[in-house]
């Protein structure tokens, strides 16, 4: 933001933040995670629910407790996330279930279209961009960042 064409941007920065991790963010490059209150202070959550919206990206993760720094792309820019499942360049990605497999996929991708896609009338979710590249499963996929909802 442009504080000197308005102070009351002040307090600002861009690119990674640091955030105080809920859960052991150890390893967890890639994925995407939300900020959240925990008694008056922002901390750093998986998504709850595949229809969750979820846009900060782990840059640096550490133990739960501990400082993690995540960022957000500025709209169009590329970025690499962690796939759930096959898909294709292209598809629209949104947030895998982090309840499926013992949450193993919680801040992952998956293709609207792909082997993980929802089932039809499943609900709206959350679009974090497109896909620029086929990808399968546990691949850190090329996306471009170009947020939305889509209703399946």
């Amino acid at each position: 933001m442009n504080v000197a064409l308005n102070p009351l941007q002040g307090n600002t920065k861009a690119g990674a933040i640091p955030v105080i991790g809920n859960v052991d963010f150890t390893g967890k490059e890639n994925l995407l995670t939300n900020i959240a209150n925990n008694s008056g202070t922002p901390n750093l959550y998986f998504p709850a629910a595949a229809t969750s919206t979820a846009f900060y990206i782990v840059d640096s993760g550490d133990i739960a407790g501990n400082v993690t720094w995540v960022e957000v792309p500025n709209t169009g820019d590329q970025c690499r996330l962690r796939a759930y499942g096959t898909g294709s360049a292209g598809d629209v990605l949104i947030l895998a279930s982090p309840t499926a497999n013992a949450g193993a996929q919680k801040g992952m991708v998956r293709s609207t279209t792909g082997s993980h896609a929802p089932s039809s009338s499943s609900g709206t979710y959350f679009v974090f961009g497109y896909a620029e590249e086929n990808f399968v499963d546990g691949q850190t996929v090329l996306a471009r960042f170009i947020p939305g909802t889509v209703t399946i």
